[in-house]
C-alpha cells in the first residue's frame, strides 16, 4: 500500500506494483470515485485530462500479498510511503515519460 503523507494526495493510499524512488500522481477531477491513481508502471502515461504532481519515497519500499476480492486482484503489492516533492517538474516533463526519467536520474545525480 502506498501512503501519500503531505500534498494534494495526502491521506491517500494506492495499491501499487512498483514503488520507484519518484512517482507521478494523478488526480483526475472528472471521476467521483478513484479520483486519484498513480503512474508506477514503466509505459503508463497520463491522460489529458488529469492533474499530475511529483512525490519522493519517504524510505526504503517493502512488499506485501494481497488475496484478492471484487475490488483488488490478488498479488504482491508495494508498501511505501511518499512525500510532495519540493521542487514540481513543469507539467510538459511530467506528462512525457522519456523527460520524466530524464528528470529523475537528474535529480539522484550529485551535480
Amino acid at each position: 500500500m502506498i501512503t501519500f503523507l503531505d500534498g494534494p494526495a495526502a491521506r491517500e493510499h494506492l495499491m501499487c506494483r512498483r514503488a520507484p524512488l519518484f512517482l507521478r500522481v494523478v488526480f483526475n477531477p472528472r471521476k467521483r470515485s478513484d479520483a486519484w491513481d498513480a503512474l508506477d508502471q514503466l509505459n503508463d502515461q497520463p491522460k489529458p485530462s488529469e492533474q499530475l504532481h511529483a512525490y519522493v519515497r519517504e524510505s526504503p519500499a517493502t512488499w506485501m500479498h494481497i488475496k484478492g476480492t471484487r475490488k483488488c486482484t490478488s498479488g504482491i503489492y508495494a508498501v511505501a510511503r511518499y512525500r510532495l516533492c519540493e521542487t514540481q517538474p513543469p507539467d510538459a516533463v511530467m506528462r512525457d515519460t522519456g523527460l520524466w526519467q530524464q528528470w529523475c536520474r537528474d535529480a539522484v545525480t550529485p551535480k
